[in-house]
């Protein structure tokens, strides 16, 4: 037998779910991270929102009053 040639032996099944375990964790970090990334950016465009509603709500205002001043 020639044994230069690759092992055709797998990786031991308990090394493989190491394996998996480790790149599920990472991907539960990572998608975490993500996740409060995006919870971050909803929050401040909720308060931009609110802000861009109050400054309608002024403007409806006054010229509510000035219409009326006519």
């Amino acid at each position: 037998e020639d044994s230069s040639k690759t092992s055709t032996v797998g990786t031991p099944p308990i090394v493989a779910e190491l394996d998996m375990k480790l790149l599920s964790d990472n991907l539960n970090k990572i998608i975490r991270g993500e996740f409060q990334n995006i919870k971050g950016d909803i929050e401040k465009i909720r308060c931009r929102m609110e802000k861009i509603d109050d400054a309608v709500k002024s403007l409806e205002q006054r010229n509510n009053i000035e219409g009326s001043e006519l």
